[in-house]
C-alpha cells in the first residue's frame, strides 16, 4: 500500500484526474488505513490499497461538498442540482465496502467492558 498503488485507484473512484495537487489527501488515507491494522496484517494486501483510495474518494467528495455552489433564482438560493449532494452519500458506501472487506485484517476497537464486578460482591450468577 503506497502512493503510486493507491493513486490509480482513486482516481478510478473519484474520476479526477490531477492526483498531484491531492497527494496530501491520500497520503492521509494510507496513514489512517496503517493506523488501523491489526500487527500480524499484511499490508501489501490489495485490499488496504482499495481502501485507502476509497477513503480518500471520501474525503474527497466531502471536500467537494463543502464547496458546492449555490445558484440564485428570484426565490431565494437553491444547491446547484448537479447530483454532486449525493456524491458523499456513495463515497460513504464505497468506503464501507472496502472496510468490510478489509476488516481481516483490521484491528477491532469496538469492544468495550459494560461492567466491572466489585469484589465480594453477592451478585446472582446465571
Amino acid at each position: 500500500m503506497n502512493l503510486q498503488q493507491t493513486a490509480p485507484i482513486f482516481t478510478l473512484f473519484s474520476g479526477e484526474t490531477d492526483t498531484a495537487s491531492l497527494q496530501p489527501l491520500l497520503h492521509g488515507a494510507i496513514e489512517e488505513v496503517r493506523g488501523m491494522l491489526r500487527a500480524d496484517a499484511d499490508e501489501t494486501d490489495e485490499r488496504l490499497t482499495y481502501l485507502a483510495a476509497a477513503i480518500a474518494n471520501l474525503r474527497h467528495s466531502q471536500m467537494l461538498a463543502t464547496q458546492q455552489t449555490k445558484v440564485y433564482t428570484n426565490a431565494g438560493s437553491a444547491p446547484k442540482a448537479d447530483g454532486s449532494g449525493n456524491r458523499p452519500l456513495f463515497a460513504q458506501s464505497l468506503a464501507d465496502a472496502y472496510l468490510n472487506a478489509a476488516a481481516p485484517l483490521l484491528r477491532d476497537d469496538r469492544f468495550v467492558f459494560s461492567a466491572i464486578g466489585k469484589e465480594g460482591c453477592s451478585c446472582q450468577r446465571s
